[in-house]
């Protein structure tokens, strides 16, 4: 007796697991950003093409080593503890660290974690997906320090200067602009909206002027009337300039009365 069993479509299902596994593995492979996959205590089981170049070693170098070894000593405990904080509920997180290059460069990483769980609730397994940050983290760095080297020189300046949002609030005003509207402290005039300020006259004129300022980038010194907090009118030359306040764009405006 012979017996005969047609495997056709299991020997399909096979090429097909493979192929799969195959493009899955050539996608990752070939990523850019730096891939890693680790067990519970740091030990490498798979790294990209990426991850070698960047730290300058091949994967045979790296495998069943630990990732603690590109980290920074001061950072080990924080990240070890961060791991241990993964959980069937929380699989997924992301966190910033920094790594050495290979020719020593500490650079700034961001990364998406996923653990993967074992029938015990045990993590077997944490795959790792890494973006290079740091020149995104130095640009916010130094806006951030000309930003307060700018607001110290404009809250000494003797002129009255102010800084309007978009929707026309008040964000910021000098001692100097204090003074010139009569008010007591910066917060008579805070989160208000400049256009009441204003003599109502002048209202269109105002309007042109930031006009001028969205398409050019500045307005040119122009006679404005405005209303002081006790009721009476000041006449100003007014200049604005489009300037990027604390992350968006704003209106800087200086005002001399000419009263």
């Amino acid at each position: 007796i012979v017996m005969v069993t047609d495997i056709t479509e299991i020997r399909e299902q096979e090429e097909t697991a493979r192929l799969s596994k195959e493009r899955y593995q050539n996608l990752v492979t070939n990523q850019q950003e730096l891939i890693t996959q680790f067990d519970a205590d740091g030990t490498f089981i798979f790294v990209n093409q990426a991850y070698c170049q960047f730290v300058g070693k091949g994967e045979e170098q790296l495998l069943g080593h630990s990732l603690y070894d590109a980290v920074p000593e001061n950072e080990i405990e924080n990240l070890k503890e961060y791991f241990a904080a993964f959980s069937v509920d929380q699989p997924h997180n992301t966190i910033e660290n920094k790594i050495s290059r290979s020719d020593g460069e500490l650079r700034i990483f961001e990364w998406s974690n996923s653990a993967l769980f074992n029938e015990e609730d045990k993590i077997v397994e944490i795959q790792s997906v890494g973006r290079d940050i740091t020149d995104r983290k130095l640009a916010q760095l130094a806006l951030s320090k000309s930003e307060e080297q700018y607001r110290s020189l404009v809250d000494f300046s003797p002129e009255a200067i102010m800084l309007v949002d978009a929707s026309g609030l008040i964000k910021y005003l000098n001692i100097g602009a204090v003074n010139l509207f009569g008010a007591k402290a910066p917060e008579d005039l805070l989160k208000k909206n400049y256009i009441n300020f204003v003599h109502p006259k002048f209202h269109d004129l105002a309007q042109e002027k930031k006009a001028e300022r969205l398409k050019t980038g500045v307005s040119n010194f122009t006679e404005l009337d405005y209303v002081q907090f006790n009721g009476d009118t000041i006449c100003c030359d007014v200049a604005g300039a489009t300037v990027l306040w604390e992350g968006s764009a704003a209106a800087l405006l200086i005002l001399r009365d000419v009263t």
